[in-house]
């Protein structure tokens, strides 16, 4: 299963929710622009990432782990499939 590393499209509401957290009108410079994009994509990475479906990120193999596999034996496993 390949990652999915492509940033999410910025939405309007992404933007919009970006400005009312910084707390303040402004005047858009190039400067603002660049403080408000990292927050902007951070917002839609968090909508994406509670959108996602278990389908999107199951694997279809059965890995099989001896039930008294603790967490710390199986996270590795879990994170490579």
């Amino acid at each position: 299963m390949t990652k999915d590393t492509a940033e999410p499209a910025l939405m309007i509401v992404d933007v919009q929710v970006a400005l009312r957290d910084k707390h303040t009108s402004m005047d858009i410079t190039p400067e603002d622009l660049l403080t408000l994009y990292p927050r902007a994509q951070h917002h839609a990475r968090a909508q994406r990432a509670t959108t996602r479906v278990v389908q999107e990120i199951m694997t279809t193999a059965v890995v099989p782990l001896p039930p008294t596999a603790d967490l710390q034996t199986a996270a590795p496993v879990l994170s490579e499939h």
